[in-house]
């Protein structure tokens, strides 16, 4: 499927600013789209040099850590209310049996 120069055109201006540059960086665009890409990176007047798309990749690093993060803690609430939801119940049998009921 082809992409019309205008559909690239209209999706890489709505591009984040990170998101172009990261693409930029990493050569992500064909021939048509790079020179779409090179007119929005210069109408926004986006600064292109290594370091600042460096620092874009370090903030997008340190987020996905930060969910990263945030998951495992809502898995471990989630694995202590199963497991303190396994022993009641393990300790309602119990009582029940030690009841003869």
């Amino acid at each position: 499927m082809e992409v019309s120069e205008d559909d690239l055109r209209e999706n890489i201006a709505n591009m984040s600013d990170e998101e172009l540059l990261v693409r930029w960086r990493s050569n992500a665009f064909s021939e048509t789209a790079h020179k779409i890409a090179v007119y929005e990176i210069k109408n926004r007047k986006l600064d292109t040099s290594d370091a600042a798309v460096d620092d874009i990749l370090k903030d997008e690093q340190r987020a996905s850590e930060a969910t990263k993060m945030r998951a495992k803690k809502s898995i471990s609430k989630m694995l202590i209310i199963l497991f303190a939801f396994i022993v009641s119940t393990i300790g309602a049998v119990i009582a029940g049996l030690l009841l003869g009921k």
